[in-house]
């Protein structure tokens, strides 16, 4: 758009004018006689140009245009000033869902719904995770006079990868999952891949799997199979008769069935909809959904369901089970067992003979020690000798971080004690005849239906009192 009142325009009389738009961001020519030479013309124009100070964005064609076609006061832009160009930020395109599912916290108001109980961030390999969409970065402008016309800069922003994400061949702006994992996107620009061995389904086809990560299986795990993982093992389908342990939490979606063949273990927590029949070993807690049949459980911590039944079958805890029903109309005997303490005294025991063996090898190093370096101040040490001086006083130094570590664990062991003597069996609704509770080796039986009950020892008997939430 040029300004009505040029702010430089040269004499009527002569024979070429210029426009200049008032924020110098264009420059018109008209040239109103042809009578002199096209080169005589040209330099006419050109001396006007450089007068007038126009030294950026000259327009060759539009000029050459002008000296040829000879029609007198055509006016054509000859200079043109380039605009301030703002930049655009790069941007990141998410494609899956990122979303950690959330941790797992054994309290009493634990509830899971296996039917939505998913890892909304588990993707496959070659699975595409992030478009990135490259920026453009800010371009100052320059008027026709030269002068720079400043603008902002747009931070512009590069993509992190992490393990197990690479380019799509096909399309180098776009990042796929280089293994089956846990995908994860760190803000504002970081994305990995967590890796997870991801079956389809277990059957013997498969063979026996080991792993020093975790494994997802997607569908279900036949009989006569085995999966041992050192991280987590989970199940989307059933467990039908097989052998599942995992160094952290197992977890089945859809249950634990079969003919007590089976047997599932976790050094930390086992999580399943429901059990019937089957062998079970947590190392700390167990939770279930929906029901326990006849099976044989066992946790070092708490057996816990919030609306889960417990039909037949022997159930023990170290601290408390915690379930809606137990037993059944048909009377079918029923075991809940908790505050048993032989195991950890045996534990304690057993530290505390470390513990004494370490302090007794202390006596003996410091022995070995001074008779050794008596001979090595006499010069009396041969090569062999000098390495098992070394030997011992690197043991002399190791001893007492371990004993350190053995005497927290024994105080660990004996709280544990102490706090087994709180053990408790909650039912939160019906509890049928011929379930035997049994605490701290003292036996509470069932002789007729009970509802909402909390079981505990006082002194050398269980009492039983009616639970409430309030």
């Amino acid at each position: 758009m040029i300004d009505p009142s040029p702010t430089s325009t040269s004499n009527t009389d002569e024979f070429v004018r210029l426009e200049i738009s008032r924020d110098h961001m264009e420059v018109y020519a008209t040239i109103s006689n042809f009578s002199l030479p096209t080169q005589q013309l040209a330099g006419l124009l050109k001396q006007k140009l450089q007068q007038a100070g126009i030294r950026f964005g000259l327009d060759k064609e539009n000029i050459k245009k002008l000296l040829l076609e000879k029609q007198a006061d055509k006016r054509i832009l000859v200079a043109r000033g380039r605009p301030p160009q703002v930049g655009r930020p790069a941007q990141i395109q998410k494609l899956v869902d990122f979303t950690p599912r959330k941790p797992i916290v054994f309290d009493e108001k634990l509830e899971i719904r296996f039917g939505t109980f998913r890892h909304p961030n588990l993707v496959r390999k070659g699975t595409a995770l992030i478009r990135f969409i490259p920026g453009q970065p800010s371009r100052e402008g320059r008027t026709v006079l030269g002068e720079l016309i400043p603008v902002k800069e747009v931070p512009q922003l590069t993509l992190q990868t992490g393990e197990g994400v690479t380019r799509d061949p096909g399309n180098p702006n776009v990042f796929v999952a280089a293994t089956d994992g846990f995908a994860f996107f760190e803000e504002p620009n970081k994305v990995w891949v967590k890796p997870v061995r991801v079956l389809d389904q277990m059957d013997p086809t498969v063979g026996n799997v080991r792993e020093s990560g975790s494994v997802i299986v997607l569908g279900d795990v036949k009989a006569n199979t085995r999966i041992e993982a050192g991280e987590d093992v989970e199940v989307y389908g059933v467990v039908e008769d097989a052998r599942i342990h995992g160094r952290r939490d197992v977890i089945v979606h859809k249950g634990f069935i079969g003919h007590g063949k089976g047997l599932i273990m976790a050094d930390r927590n086992v999580l399943l909809a429901f059990a019937r029949y089957q062998n079970i070993q947590a190392g700390e807690n167990l939770y279930f959904e929906y029901e326990l049949i006849g099976s044989n459980i066992t946790a070092g911590n708490m057996i816990l369901s919030p609306r889960g039944r417990i039909i037949s079958g022997r159930c023990e805890a170290q601290y408390k089970i915690q379930v809606d029903v137990v037993g059944s109309t048909e009377g079918v005997p029923t075991f809940l067992i908790v505050g048993q303490d032989e195991i950890l005294k045996r534990k304690l025991a057993k530290v505390q003979e470390e513990i004494d063996a370490y302090y007794d090898r202390i006596i003996e190093l410091k022995q070995e020690i001074y008779d050794l370096v008596l001979r090595q101040i006499d010069g009396d040490l041969n090569e062999q000798e000098e390495k098992h001086l070394q030997f011992l006083q690197r043991q002399n130094d190791l001893i007492p971080e371990r004993i350190q570590k053995m005497e927290a664990e024994k105080k660990h062991l004996e709280k544990a004690l102490e706090d087994i003597k709180r053990a408790e069996v909650i039912v939160t609704g019906d509890i049928f005849e011929k379930v035997t509770i049994q605490i701290e080796k003292k036996t509470y039986e069932v002789k007729r239906k009970l509802r909402r009950r909390r079981f505990y020892v006082i002194g050398n008997t269980i009492e039983t009192e009616v639970y409430s939430t309030v």
